[in-house]
């Protein structure tokens, strides 16, 4: 299921939103909208390198630039399966199987109205595809 969050620190000071994708992976961006009411964390100041704009609309969303996560071996530049969560069940075949979301990827997206816009650098089955995110 994809959706969109806000999310807050311990104490209740907001921290960001997180963006979960239809592959099922969960991309966390500090923003530099801070919600009405709300007292920011100074664990992530609006005015940080690297912040993402956002419409502040959670039922059509729309942040910008594009979210991009990775894992394994996609986090390095030129990286190739081999030492990485590619092939651990292979170097410990008596271990039990890493959870899915531990799993290399590389996920790339732009959220324009509610429209998720997956990039053609993605590794998963929405490579290049438009989907709704609240589907």
């Amino acid at each position: 299921m994809t959706r969109i969050k806000m999310v807050d620190d311990d104490q209740g000071r907001y921290c960001g939103i997180e963006i979960q994708c239809h592959a099922g992976h969960t991309h966390f961006i500090s923003t530099t909208w801070t919600p009405p009411g709300k007292v920011r964390s100074p664990l992530y100041p609006a005015n940080a390198p690297s912040n993402w704009t956002f419409n502040g609309d959670f039922n059509s969303p729309s942040v910008s630039p594009s979210v991009r996560t990775r894992s394994g071996h996609f986090s390095h530049p030129g990286g190739k399966p081999g030492n990485c969560y590619c092939d651990y069940q292979q170097r410990y075949p008596d271990k039990e199987p890493l959870p899915e979301k531990w799993y290399c990827y590389n996920c790339h997206f732009v959220l324009t109205a509610g429209i998720v816009n997956y990039c053609s650098d993605c590794s998963h089955e929405y490579k290049d595809k438009q989907l709704p995110l609240n589907s």
